[in-house]
């Protein structure tokens, strides 16, 4: 199990997840990061950067994947990385949360309408957001409040 990000354009900010992901990891998270997409910045960028962390290992490059492929991916996975610098609207939020999972995001106003209180809004400091991030996969009660809060608002 292990969380999702989505990688193809720099906006998308993976360099942020990478180092969340990796505090994560330093704090005893045994998951994966699947890392989605497929482009020069994450052949150029991501995956250079991916392996200089300490957790370089447990970073997955998915590459480009099928509608279907998603889905299985949103199925086998614990939640959500989108530290989007900019979005116009915010459909993998909306995505991940219809499929039910937890909802770890930046701070901008297109994920904060999308998510609502059903997701967790994440600041500039990494070690402070992994221990949110944490809060919310160890603890069944939290995590399962995120799901529900989640399908609600996407539906």
């Amino acid at each position: 199990m292990g969380l999702l990000v989505f990688g193809h354009h720099p906006h998308k900010n993976v360099e942020a997840s990478l180092e969340l992901f990796d505090w994560l990891v330093k704090l005893g998270w045994d998951g994966e990061l699947k890392i989605i997409g497929c482009c020069d910045y994450i052949e150029n960028v991501v995956k250079p950067l991916a392996q200089k962390i300490d957790a370089a290992e447990k970073v997955l490059f998915m590459g480009r994947v099928t509608d279907d492929q998603l889905l299985a991916l949103y199925r086998e996975s614990m939640g959500l990385l989108f530290q989007s610098i900019y979005e116009g609207f915010g459909y993998p939020v909306a995505e991940a949360m219809s499929g039910g999972l937890p909802v770890f995001h930046s701070n901008i106003p297109a994920l904060v309408e999308v998510a609502g209180d059903a997701g967790v809004v994440l600041g500039d400091e990494p070690l402070s957001n992994a221990e949110d991030v944490l809060r919310v996969l160890c603890d069944k009660g939290k995590y399962e409040k995120y799901v529900s809060k989640g399908k609600v608002n996407s539906s």
